[in-house]
């Protein structure tokens, strides 16, 4: 299930990609990127696209290549769904987690309370006995 959900964003990406690829060419170049983020965001300034186009171009050679997008752009996605998973657990809205939170929030894919505590520990990374959204992140990232 998880594979086809996978398959299904990268078909997305995939599309979206070849729409700003105007000239079909093997990568997207910085003036296709910014016009068709502009049709989209006409108020966002130039620095902002270079540096989004910066981001997606990981090889530095002036071309976002399919392979380049869809990994950089499948990367944000997993960031937002993790972010919303966060603030999920965040019951009473305050911006960390507590291990009385996470056990109120029933947190799917833990066998036990146990689990969650562990869980919740190896994130805590000034040990404050609660986890902000980027102490988190953080820790899903490595």
């Amino acid at each position: 299930m998880a594979q086809q959900k996978l398959e299904e964003v990268k078909s997305e990406w995939r599309e979206v990609y070849n729409t700003i690829n105007c000239d079909k060419s093997d990568g997207i170049n910085i003036s296709e990127l910014a016009g068709f983020i502009k049709e989209r965001r006409p108020g966002l300034e130039d620095s902002d696209i270079a540096n989004i186009f910066t981001d997606l171009d990981s090889d530095s050679d002036k071309k976002v290549t399919e392979d380049e997008f869809i990994r950089e752009m499948s990367k944000r996605d997993r960031k937002e769904a993790l972010k919303e998973f966060f603030r999920s657990l965040d019951v009473d809205g305050n911006g960390s987690v507590t291990l009385e939170e996470a056990k109120k929030a029933s947190v799917a894919g833990f066998d036990s309370p146990e689990q969650v505590e562990s869980c919740l520990n190896m994130c805590d990374c000034n040990d404050d006995g609660r986890v902000t959204e980027d102490e988190f992140l953080r820790a899903m990232d490595s």
